[in-house]
């Protein structure tokens, strides 16, 4: 069992929780109970922290273990890519699942507007109403 496993015994947790609190039937669809409790899936509040927590250290906020493992693009210039992050390089796949790699792919993807705000509460309800984070597999990066 991996760690993919996990989650998704947790996200089947989520949904049936979501069918007893609404009073939903047994046979509902998860995606469905979900969608109707007006609820996010737990890959978005997943994905959502990793942003608050990368956005913390874009502007050196966040605890002095991850400021070694994300570090902000070096260009003399200021254009666009100045706000991205360095995304880091790995020897083997199982670091590909840590919260640096993953916060950086995450961070980068967001458009500039989101990238530009200077408090974690305004990122946070920016990044609640894009459908970009949501659809964001890291299955397919």
């Amino acid at each position: 069992m991996n760690r993919s496993d996990d989650f998704h015994s947790l996200e089947r947790l989520h949904c049936r929780a979501a069918r007893v609190i609404f009073n939903f039937p047994k046979d509902l669809p998860s995606v469905e109970a979900v969608t109707r409790a007006k609820w996010d899936t737990l890959r978005t509040y997943y994905k959502n922290s990793i942003l608050k927590l990368i956005l913390k250290k874009y502007y050196n906020d966040s605890p002095p273990c991850m400021t070694a493992h994300i570090a902000k693009s070096q260009s003399s210039y200021n254009l666009r890519n100045s706000l991205k992050l360095e995304i880091p390089h790995f020897k083997s796949n199982i670091k590909k699942s840590s919260v640096s790699y993953r916060g950086t792919i995450l961070g980068n993807f967001l458009p500039i507007g989101c990238r530009m705000t200077n408090s974690v509460n305004s990122f946070s309800k920016m990044i609640n109403y894009l459908t970009l984070v949501r659809d964001i597999s890291f299955a397919n990066i």
